[in-house]
């Protein structure tokens, strides 16, 4: 297990497809096994969408040993927000590493290789988990924001008619996106592009949509998924914003008919605490000794250590952390 690693940028239509699924499957099936998932999403189909965003290819490092892929971690391109201005920025992920070649700094010199690869000024972000924070850190990527659990019991008296989900997003989504970034921070940018591609054209995603809206104009978001964690059936809330409070009355009514309809217990949303976007929602934070693990935002440029992105006041929430 001594053979050195070398590690090469790629995109995904020029490696060994298979094999790389298998290397996540392997990477990944004893959390999973603790978990009691049995969803995977390491297929051909998914990883052709999540590396084919909107905003370009993604960029991939790939570590070998003898011509076989031990480890990987992604790159992919977004549009960023913060008080009115677009940046292109790349958001790291898929950090994954056969349990046999653990421990041999794959993180550390795939970040490096992705880093060569765009501008110094570029804003490189990501959610490493516990195993790469640390490493993350150590590789010129500090903790930008926090994000928490939070969970809303849900009740199955007393529900109003039925509200209709949507199936995809429109023009109104780009206008509302604005609104929502202007309500201060950064946050990726919410267009109607970037919801159809997240949630609309994801492989399997079964994702289940409302949008509130007052005279033709979005007020509100809510995208979520059913999941099964550890044997329990929640509703997963991918994304809970608003910009006006009398859009949280109709969010949380689809919130509860959704949860009832497919049998879940309790919401579970990942958030930055702003209340100016969840406030009034009902989600109460999980207290600190029951968060389930630690999500914490790194982010850096390239190179040259300056950008308001990293001085900003992130608004992320689960989608952005692209567990489910």
């Amino acid at each position: 297990m001594n053979e050195r690693a070398q590690i090469t940028i790629t995109e995904f239509e020029q490696i060994d497809q298979e094999q790389y699924c298998n290397m996540h499957m392997a990477a990944f099936s004893e959390l999973f096994k603790q978990n009691k998932i049995t969803e995977s999403n390491f297929t051909l189909e998914y990883f052709n969408w999540k590396y084919n965003t909107p905003w370009g290819k993604a960029k991939l490092a790939i570590a070998r040993v003898n011509d076989r892929i031990v480890g990987g971690v992604s790159m992919l391109p977004f549009h960023a927000i913060c008080q009115g201005q677009l940046y292109k920025v790349w958001h790291t992920g898929d950090v994954a590493v056969l349990p046999e070649f653990q421990g041999r700094f794959f993180f550390n010199q795939s970040m490096t290789a992705l880093r060569n690869e765009v501008d110094d000024d570029t804003f490189i972000f990501g959610f490493p988990n516990h195993n790469n924070l640390s490493g993350a850190k150590r590789a010129g990527f500090p903790g930008l924001k926090e994000l928490c659990f939070f969970i809303k019991p849900v009740l199955f008296k007393g529900f109003s008619p039925g509200l209709m989900p949507d199936t995809k997003f429109d023009f109104p989504q780009d206008v509302y996106a604005d609104a929502l970034a202007a309500k201060g921070g950064a946050m990726l940018h919410r267009t109607a592009t970037y919801m159809n591609w997240r949630y609309v054209d994801r492989p399997k995603g079964n994702y289940m949509m409302y949008n509130y809206e007052s005279n033709g104009i979005i007020e509100g978001n809510i995208v979520t998924r059913v999941a099964t964690v550890k044997g329990i059936r929640l509703l997963i809330v991918m994304e809970y914003n608003y910009v006006k409070k009398n859009a949280i009355r109709y969010l949380n009514r689809f919130l509860a008919q959704t949860a009832r309809a497919n049998k879940c217990i309790a919401a579970v949303l990942v958030s930055s605490s702003q209340q100016n976007y969840i406030g009034g929602s009902g989600f109460m934070k999980l207290p600190d000794k029951l968060q389930p693990r630690k999500i914490t935002l790194v982010g850096n440029t390239a190179k040259k250590n300056i950008h308001p992105l990293i001085d900003a006041d992130w608004f992320c929430q689960t989608g952005d952390w692209d567990a489910f």
